[in-house]
């Protein structure tokens, strides 16, 4: 419970303040004014300026790795579709392709053979010759 009520004065507290900063005082809010005090402080300065090098930092940080990773890529693939390098071959051995030619063969001479059993006896295949 006591969380509950502590979670509950946090948001009361937040909306005040909140409402409270958007009072207009001038031509200007309260909130501009904290905005505008905490970009102009003399104490900000510094710290952007660390900010902005870290920023910077990580930028070319990040620019390099990527590079490098890019460069590795590249390296072992052709960066065209449908034609890329990938190190894996698969082969065919001669005696799989002589087994399945003689199966292809063997499915096409017995279609051929329930077609002419089909059509009867005095006709003739065209692929039988004359």
């Amino acid at each position: 419970m006591f969380q509950l009520i502590s979670i509950v004065k946090s948001l009361v507290l937040t909306l005040f303040i909140v409402l409270l900063l958007q009072v207009k005082v001038g031509d200007s809010t309260l909130e501009e004014r904290a905005v505008f005090w905490f970009r102009s402080s003399p104490l900000v300065r510094p710290m952007q300026r660390v900010v902005d090098g870290g920023v910077r930092v990580l930028q070319q940080s990040f620019g390099r790795l990527t590079g490098l990773f890019d460069w590795s890529l590249k390296g072992q693939l052709r960066q065209q579709p449908g034609h890329r390098d990938l190190n894996f071959q698969l082969e065919r051995s001669r005696k799989y392709i002589r087994e399945r030619a003689e199966q292809v063969a063997r499915k096409v001479e017995s279609q051929l053979e329930s077609q002419n059993a089909k059509a009867g006896p005095s006709e003739k295949n065209e692929w039988e010759g004359e």
